[in-house]
C-alpha cells in the first residue's frame, strides 16, 4: 500500500484498546460488571436534605397570590423564534393552572411549535418551571391567529 503502514488499536495504544473491547462486549448488568462505586449509596438508605426555606404560619405553599405574570417572558421567547415579533399576541385565562394562550403570525406557527413539538413543549416546560419558582402552575398554549 504505497509503504504507509497503519496502526492498529493495540499498537497504538494497548490498554485502552483492550478496555474498549472488553467493556463493548460485557453483557452483565451495570450493577454487577464492578468498578466505581457511589459515594453515598443507594437512594433509599439517604435520608432527605433538611431545607432553609422559612415561611409565614399564614402564608400557604401553594398559593398564588404573589405569583409573577409570566406573559412577558412567553412574549419574549415567542419573539426570538419568529420572523414576525410583532405579531406575537400574548393572553392570560386565570384558574387553578394559569393558561398562556400564545397568538403568533400563521407562517411562523411551526417555528414555535418546531420538530415533533419539541419547541413548545421546551417554552411549557420554561414558563412551568418558573411558575412552580413562586408557588403556582402555568401552562402554554399555542393558538391560531
Amino acid at each position: 500500500m504505497n509503504g504507509v503502514r497503519y496502526r492498529t488499536p493495540e499498537e497504538r495504544s494497548p490498554g485502552a484498546a483492550r478496555s474498549l473491547m472488553e467493556s463493548e462486549f460485557d453483557m452483565r448488568p451495570r450493577s454487577q460488571r464492578g468498578g466505581r462505586r457511589h459515594e453515598r449509596g443507594p437512594r433509599s438508605d439517604r435520608s432527605p436534605e433538611p431545607t432553609t426555606e422559612t415561611r409565614r404560619d399564614d402564608e400557604s405553599p401553594r398559593g398564588t397570590a404573589d405569583a409573577p405574570d409570566l406573559s412577558e417572558l412567553v412574549r419574549f421567547l415567542a419573539s426570538q423564534l419568529t420572523d414576525y415579533p410583532d405579531a406575537v399576541r400574548v393572553s392570560v385565562q386565570e384558574g387553578p393552572q394559569t393558561l398562556y394562550e400564545l397568538r403568533v403570525a400563521s407562517e411562523d406557527q411551526g417555528r414555535v411549535i418546531g420538530r415533533e413539538g419539541r419547541t413548545i413543549q421546551a417554552l411549557r416546560v420554561l414558563v412551568g418551571a418558573a411558575a412552580r419558582r413562586h408557588g403556582g402552575r402555568a401552562t402554554v398554549e399555542l393558538l391560531e391567529g
